[in-house]
């Protein structure tokens, strides 16, 4: 496992991901890694304009914190990287799997184990 063209891969996961949530929210200032959504704070007299809003909101506040995770999870594995420690299953200590890897490269458990942490 190359882990300069796994660097790569994550970087560019990165890039990608903040883009997209930048799209649906904006960084809390107060806690570093989260994101929150950006509501419209427009007063609408039309109820069924209220509702839309309610519902879009709700929809992308899950959507970001989906996002949240995996950008939050790529980041751990960027400090993994830096620090020797990446590749190795959280749950047993052994190496990942190159493919595995290769298919996810924030992926912090082997095969055998990756349910139990819902990569």
């Amino acid at each position: 496992m190359d882990q300069e063209t796994m660097k790569g891969a994550l970087l560019k996961e990165k890039t990608t991901l903040e883009a997209e949530l930048k799209t649906l929210g904006v960084q809390n200032p107060e806690v570093k890694g989260d994101w929150v959504t950006a509501q419209q704070t427009t007063p609408e007299s039309d109820s069924n304009l209220v509702a839309d809003h309610t519902e879009e909101y709700d929809e992308n506040r899950a959507v970001l914190a989906n996002l949240e995770t995996e950008y939050n999870r790529v980041i751990e594995a960027l400090h993994k990287i830096e620090s020797g420690e990446y590749g190795i299953c959280t749950v047993c200590e052994n190496p990942i799997e190159p493919k595995r890897l290769t298919a996810l490269p924030s992926a912090n458990t082997c095969i055998s184990h990756k349910d139990s942490n819902k990569d």
